[in-house]
């Protein structure tokens, strides 16, 4: 059977639990994520098969193709699929079980420490947005900054909303307990 392409636009979210269970669901309707874009993601129709998507955080692997080989086989051998990348984010599926829950990190030790790359991720730009909010607060008291206010002000209410709610964010995630 042939697959159709179609394009969806991205669900933009926070969690990536909530990207997760998205693709998930586009996957039960038959589509099946193919390929991440900027602003949309390509899916080819096939209602004769269903996943179940999870999200990873590696940044280990820029510019190392060996070992990104070595992480792509790791979860292979576990049973799942690599689908695409965007950044440090990997997403993998594997076929949907009625009952079961797939997660790439089954152990507590390995699930803590992906928490933790979140974490410091979220918090690290949330921290650069801040930074760039201050910097555009302290161009914006300089002379003959006037031409530019409108475009400054813009700056600084995206720098500010994006840190305040990626702080929050990395802030809230909390390490996992037994």
């Amino acid at each position: 059977m042939s697959s159709q392409t179609e394009f969806k636009a991205m669900k933009w979210t926070l969690g990536f639990q909530e990207a997760e269970k998205w693709l998930t669901e586009q996957s039960a309707e038959g589509l099946h994520f193919d390929k991440k874009g900027i602003f949309r993601c390509r899916f080819r129709r096939d209602p004769s098969k269903r996943y179940e998507y999870r999200y990873d955080l590696q940044s280990f692997m820029i510019g190392r193709k060996k070992a990104f080989r070595e992480y792509i086989t790791l979860y292979e051998d576990g049973g799942w699929e690599y689908t695409d990348s965007q950044l440090w984010w990997h997403i993998f599926r594997r076929p949907f079980v009625e009952g079961q829950i797939g997660e790439l990190y089954t152990d507590l030790p390995s699930r803590t420490a992906f928490l933790k790359r979140i974490r410091v991720l979220f918090l690290t730009i949330g921290w650069f947005n801040i930074a760039c909010l201050a910097l555009n607060f302290a161009l914006s008291m300089t002379v003959g900054s006037e031409r530019y206010d409108s475009i400054r002000g813009f700056l600084i209410g995206l720098n500010s909303t994006l840190g305040i709610l990626l702080l929050y964010a990395g802030y809230r995630l909390k390490p996992v307990k037994d």
